[in-house]
């Protein structure tokens, strides 16, 4: 968190757009305490803590309902356990600016891709920069950027809140943007069970937005296959046991996650995959 807020710290010396840094935490750990530490050298740095985990929907609608009472015309939101580039946030706005209703950014794992979770995990970040680029543009809860005023609220049990905003701006008529100079570093899961359970909570979303929407997410269009090869973070016969291995273990929890659905299992407060979090490159 320390690094995060020095990152957005510096951002907003520098461009005068970024007025308020707000963060949402319901944490036991020592984030608020950092977070309270910055408040206390910048005002427009501000905590909103949690008495208990409400769910991410819980603290979009935290910060939306900011955003709108606040009169800002744009809320930049990002993960915790992310860092931006330098400049990052500044061309989210500058896109913005240009006529786009969301726009998303580019996220970039620091995992090596040595080992199969570290290749896993590039592999599918190198999956959703290809279709933003090629298919169509992708917003990610990672780090994006949406005009105030569109959502006014969202639903409680929303797990992919990124895919459902993506689908509500384009119904409300506005474009959708992917800016691929905006990257955000994040750090992938380190063990397997992390990593399954968050790709499964992740495939919940997906078969829950075609539910709720009546359309499947880009990732997982028939078309975006064949970008794989594109995607692949490194060739040979280790990376192509990797991708086979993958393509199981994937095929796998997408099923699971279909059969979760309609048990009503929907974790929109998930258990937190610890080895995420362990991000510690500076920007």
């Amino acid at each position: 968190m320390r690094n995060l807020l020095n990152a957005l710290s510096t951002a907003m010396s520098v461009d005068p757009r970024i007025q308020r840094i707000t963060v949402v935490s319901s944490s036991t750990d020592t984030t608020n305490t950092i977070v309270r530490e910055f408040s206390e050298a910048d005002p427009r740095i501000q905590l909103i803590a949690e008495r208990g985990r409400r769910g991410k929907a819980s603290a979009w609608n935290t910060l939306i309902e900011i955003a709108e009472h606040g009169g800002f015309d744009v809320l930049v939101y990002m993960g915790a356990d992310n860092l931006p580039s330098r400049g990052g946030i500044s061309f989210l706005l500058d896109d913005l600016e240009g006529g786009l209703g969301i726009v998303g950014a580019h996220p970039v794992p620091v995992d090596p891709i040595s080992n199969f979770l570290g290749w896993s995990t590039n592999l599918q970040w190198n999956m959703h920069h290809h279709i933003s680029r090629e298919v169509r543009p992708k917003v990610s809860g990672e780090m994006c950027a949406l005009r105030v005023g569109v959502v006014r609220e969202m639903p409680p049990g929303i797990i992919n809140d990124d895919v459902y905003l993506e689908r509500l701006f384009e119904l409300r008529g506005f474009k959708v943007g992917y800016c691929e100079n905006s990257k955000v570093l994040l750090k992938g899961p380190s063990t397997l069970s992390n990593m399954m359970s968050q790709r499964r909570r992740v495939y919940i979303g997906h078969h829950q937005t075609r539910m709720y929407l009546g359309e499947k997410p880009s990732t997982v269009w028939f078309r975006s296959v064949f970008l794989i090869g594109k995607a692949l973070p490194s060739r040979g016969l280790r990376p192509y046991v990797y991708l086979v291995l993958s393509f199981f273990i994937q095929g796998m929890l997408y099923l699971i996650a279909k059969l979760d659905l309609y048990r009503g299992n929907l974790p929109y407060k998930w258990k937190m995959a610890e080895t995420t979090k362990l991000l510690k490159y500076g920007i």
